[in-house]
């Protein structure tokens, strides 16, 4: 627009990004942009700190990233996009449909996984919604109606296939697949590979049967590798912008909250360890690594997280430690180590994986090779698994619907009156859900002050790290703080609690040899 309004002007175009290996020179520089409410609608804003000068911010956190020639081609036509047509030709294709109200349909595929314009459960069958995505997938009748809620194509595990199976061979639904359509078999060894768990869902959405099957060769290797006591762990971490100490870059992974569970031998369940620090002013990872360390020492039994997250923020603290001056580094380098894998350099651009002698154990890993459970689905996400595994296993849910003081499973921040489960009511077998509320005490004004959302219970990671950032970037009451840090707690621990249920429910699965009495279909 500048170009063509001046053609005699040189115009340079520009981003401001934020500068990823830039290091803060002072401390505190979020804490001179706080988060408010202002006016009566109560919209977010930023307050800068009064009087605050530019210089006083430190370092430059900022970097300038000249896109011209990149603009340049985009305006002149370069760039074509997938409907074959090049930037203004889109502009004049879009501007022509708003003016004429034409409804613009694009070819639907993988991205459909994603689509935004769902309804939510509870707006299903209400007239007055629209749903974008049954009006894109039911025009000129790519699929019928009643087959919309039929597991789509993307819906298989792990279906990065999808995208090519849905847009060159026009396959939108996972029963008209083909096996050799799925991704090419591999012998990875021991347990379920990636297309044995495609294939045996497959083979369920076609015959609309459901199993439960333990590769239990696969497990026993697991089994014999283990020690007892079991350690269950989880981090809550997050990463900002702008550096809240000298010397940290933006964007670095900040691990504030940790929750530690063991399982003895004899069923006993523990709330070993916990640790949170939320001090607007300080940098928590070596303070984290140290009370990690100090958590798991006290035993020498197996270590369990889920997935990748605990691993790789313990590498990247690793990192933040060599390039520190803490007089205990090495030590707790040693540490790191000693639990995680991570890469040795072997020569110019080579590595290799190490494995520290008491490495962690990837429960989600542990699933991946010796669990297949038609209702996991596409996906071997916790909060997918977990919910799956008790609506199934009656023996979970007798155990965990008593009192904390009754079933032998000690809390830090629950009352010993506490249920895990309410079968009795709506959502009652999901842990998390029944979270209690972290605000009472405080009327609807006073949540509005520091917490979108009165009814939140921090149930899941996302919202952990927000309330960690909100008690970061606004002021607020001792009181308001301490709740929130209650809230964190107690969803930390539902967590490794969470971990120790899909343990026991495996364990308990190995023991029989098909579905019993104790093992229900779902309702």
């Amino acid at each position: 627009m500048a170009k063509s309004t001046h053609p005699n002007y040189d115009v340079g175009a520009f981003l401001l990004l934020v500068d990823k290996d830039a290091n803060a020179s002072i401390d505190g520089i979020h804490q001179k942009f706080k988060i408010t409410k202002d006016g009566a609608d109560q919209r977010l804003n930023i307050k800068v700190e009064e009087g605050i000068d530019y210089n006083a911010l430190g370092n430059e956190l900022l970097v300038e990233k000249e896109v011209t020639e990149i603009v340049l081609k985009i305006i002149d036509g370069s760039f074509i996009h997938s409907n074959g047509l090049n930037f203004k030709n889109n502009l004049e294709l879009l501007s022509n449909n708003y003016r004429e109200d034409n409804e613009i349909h694009s070819p639907i595929g993988r991205k459909c996984k994603d689509c935004e314009f769902k309804l939510n459960t509870d707006d299903e069958g209400d007239p007055n919604k629209l749903s974008g995505f049954e009006r894109c997938w039911l025009h000129d009748g790519r699929v019928l109606k009643s087959q919309l809620s039929s597991p789509k194509t993307y819906d298989i595990y792990y279906s990065s296939f999808s995208g090519k199976v849905m847009s060159e061979e026009g396959v939108l639904l996972a029963q008209e697949l083909d096996e050799s359509q799925l991704t090419k078999p591999k012998n990875d060894g021991i347990g379920y590979s990636r297309f044995d768990r495609q294939s045996m869902q497959l083979a369920d959405i076609k015959t609309k049967n459901t199993r439960v099957e333990i590769n239990r060769e696969a497990l026993e290797k697991y089994l014999s590798k283990i020690n007892y006591p079991l350690n269950m762990i989880d981090f809550e971490t997050c990463a900002m912008a702008l550096p809240f100490t000298r010397g940290m870059s933006p964007y670095k992974t900040i691990a504030f909250q940790f929750s530690h569970h063991i399982v003895h031998k004899d069923g006993r369940v523990e709330h070993a360890t916990q640790w949170l620090k939320t001090d607007p002013y300080s940098f928590p990872n070596f303070d984290f690594v140290r009370a990690l360390r100090d958590a798991l020492v006290k035993n020498n039994g197996s270590i369990f997280r889920f997935h990748n997250h605990e691993n790789n923020v313990l590498n990247e603290i690793k990192g933040q430690l060599q390039a520190s001056r803490e007089s205990d580094k090495d030590e707790l380098i040693t540490f790191i180590e000693s639990i995680t894998s991570y890469d040795v350099e072997l020569a110019v651009s080579k590595s290799q994986k190490a494995k520290g002698n008491r490495c962690m154990i990837d429960l989600h890993r542990l699933i991946n090779d010796c669990y297949f459970n038609t209702h996991f689905a596409h996906s071997l996400s916790l909060k997918v698994v977990l919910p799956a595994i008790i609506k199934m296993d009656q023996e979970l849910q007798a155990k965990y619907c008593r009192e904390i003081s009754e079933n032998k499973v000690g809390s830090l921040n629950f009352s010993p009156n506490h249920r895990w489960l309410k079968p009795e009511l709506k959502d009652g077998l999901d842990p998390y859900r029944l979270l209690p509320r972290p605000f009472s005490g405080f009327d609807d004004e006073q949540l509005a002050a520091f917490i979108n959302d009165a009814e939140d219970t921090v149930s899941n990671g996302g919202t952990a790290m927000m309330a960690y950032a909100q008690m970061q970037y606004t002021d607020m009451l001792q009181e308001e703080r301490e709740a929130l840090e209650y809230a964190l707690l107690k969803y930390c621990e539902t967590d490794t609690l969470a971990m120790v249920f899909v343990w026991e429910h495996i364990l308990r699965l190995n023991d029989v040899t098909s579905i019993t009495n104790n093992f229900k279909e779902f309702d």
